[in-house]
């Protein structure tokens, strides 16, 4: 190749175009496992007892108390949800075309996992205040719940950015498919 001439430009792979989208999942997904492993909550009772509970350790509690039921539910919600939701957009980046109908159920199965993911927060909520309610004893969110949460919007952030994505590629497609002229079938006339 002589020097002067320009350099071709090898195609940019599409999953490398959505870097702050990738960048924004990788993150997600540490923060969310940060959060499930660092303490969630503080319980204080009658100002002498202390406990700091993660996400996993308030699971295992619900298991060994003979809860089962309540512990898959908890151990889905948190553990299971989140993540599959960060793979689901992960498999949405890199192996489905951007103008396909499985890109489409993709978006709509994103969107389902998102509005599930926050269920452990709500609960986290509701424990708290059950336990505020309880004579000589206080609970408090921990560093824990922040960064499990901030993990789980970053996560819906990048979602929407993907559903978006989706959104524009059927839209245009629509349109591409409407606006292209029509062809007679039948031979010209001579």
């Amino acid at each position: 190749m002589h020097p002067s001439a320009p350099a071709r430009r090898t195609p940019t792979p599409p999953w490398l175009n959505d870097a702050a989208t990738w960048v924004m999942l990788c993150v997600a997904l540490m923060l969310v496992l940060i959060g499930i492993a660092e303490p969630a909550l503080r319980l204080e009772t009658a100002w002498l007892f202390e406990d700091a509970v993660s996400l996993a350790d308030g699971i295992g509690r619900f298991f060994q108390n003979g809860q089962a039921a309540l512990g898959v539910f908890v151990l889905f919600v948190t553990g299971v949800l989140p993540v599959l939701k960060i793979v689901a957009a992960c498999v949405m980046l890199t192996a489905l075309p951007r103008e396909s109908e499985a890109a489409e159920r993709g978006a709509g199965v994103l969107g389902f996992l998102s509005r599930w993911s926050m269920t452990d927060v709500f609960i986290l909520a509701v424990v708290i205040l059950v336990i505020d309610g309880q004579v000589l004893s206080r609970a408090n969110l921990a560093a824990g719940a922040y960064v499990f949460a901030a993990g789980v919007l970053l996560s819906s952030v990048a979602v929407e950015r993907i559903r978006g994505r989706a959104r524009r590629a059927l839209k245009a497609r629509v349109t591409a498919h409407v606006s292209a002229p029509a062809i007679d079938p039948r031979p010209a006339a001579a």
